[in-house]
């Protein structure tokens, strides 16, 4: 629908009708989604790709990879989008940032001993130490420490030719690791739920591989229990749960246009569009500690920047 209506306005011969046409499109689907887009806040304005925000436990500023000086590396901002500051600098890549529950570690991987791996940067002095997982010679991505802190969900490639991508847990100080998933084709992503008992995460096991669905999985339980929440004929990913445990958030591929976030109830249904911004595009959506509102990825003036928008029932 969205997509359709977007290619007859874009058929219109004259620029200033066009414009107007389009003008009118955006207020109408920001009303039906219940946002005002004034009240986004683009948070960065860099000249390279600004991604995977994460909120510090306090809700006051956001952590951020960044390529914008040609390599990946790690910055935190205030939630107003003021004092910026880089915590990493070297020739290595810094990716994917998570902060500790305890607000003063954040959670990263890097390839600076010549492969990647996960480490914990200590805010108060910017030292990283790394993270030792016993007989695992995969590289972990995307890691993420559980409410509790005593956990930390990751992501690794056993067969990456075919993108076979499960998801893993080991302790907090490292150690033993324990695989959560035996997917032939990817399993990923994963987010924990505020009691730190399951995590959500995307998946192309049950489509052979075609498409990204949404599925929950008890930590606790075999790989064959979880439960898939979604079936859309497109992509459905980057789940992030809600603070109160009652909603998902996550992105949501759309037909011609770039990906979209949209809010679901935890066992997917229910699901609602809450952003529209057609050929932009948004992911990499987490929920602020408060739940009122969520930073993301957006696509914007060329580049992915960090952005903000408050989240309504």
């Amino acid at each position: 629908m969205l997509a359709f209506v977007y290619a007859i306005v874009m058929q219109s011969q004259k620029y200033k009708y066009r414009r107007a046409l389009i003008s009118g499109l955006f207020l109408f689907l920001i009303q039906l989604s219940g946002l005002a887009q004034s009240e986004e806040k683009v948070l960065t304005q860099s000249k390279g790709d600004d991604r995977h925000p994460w909120w510090s436990p306090d809700g006051e500023r956001l952590v951020f990879e960044s390529n914008r000086d040609g390599d990946w590396e790690l910055f935190i901002i205030d939630k107003d989008g003021n004092h910026e500051e880089q915590l990493t600098t070297n020739s290595f890549e810094d990716r994917n940032p998570g902060w500790h529950p305890n607000g003063a570690q954040i959670i990263f991987e890097s390839n600076r001993q010549g492969r990647f791996g996960l480490y914990l940067l200590n805010l108060n002095d910017r030292s990283a130490e790394p993270l030792l997982l016993d007989n695992f010679n995969l590289e972990p991505t995307t890691a993420r420490i559980s409410p509790d802190g005593k956990s930390i969900a990751f992501s690794a490639d056993s067969d990456p030719e075919n993108a076979a991508l499960n998801l893993y847990k080991t302790s907090i100080s490292g150690g033993a690791v324990t695989q959560l998933t035996r997917a032939a084709y990817r399993s990923f992503y994963g987010a924990w739920s505020p009691d730190s008992q399951q995590l959500v995460f995307f998946s192309r096991r049950d489509t052979e591989g075609q498409q990204d669905e949404l599925y929950t999985l008890n930590i606790n339980e075999p790989d064959s229990l979880a439960k898939r929440i979604t079936d859309y004929p497109q992509h459905d990913f980057c789940p992030h749960w809600s603070p109160d445990g009652k909603k998902l958030i996550f992105s949501r591929s759309i037909p011609d246009a770039r990906p979209e976030l949209f809010v679901s109830n935890i066992d997917g249904t229910g699901a609602r569009q809450v952003t529209f911004t057609l050929q932009l595009g948004e992911t990499q959506a987490v929920w602020s500690p408060d739940g009122k509102s969520i930073a993301y990825a957006g696509y914007r003036n060329g580049s992915y920047e960090v952005c903000t928008l408050p989240i309504r029932d």
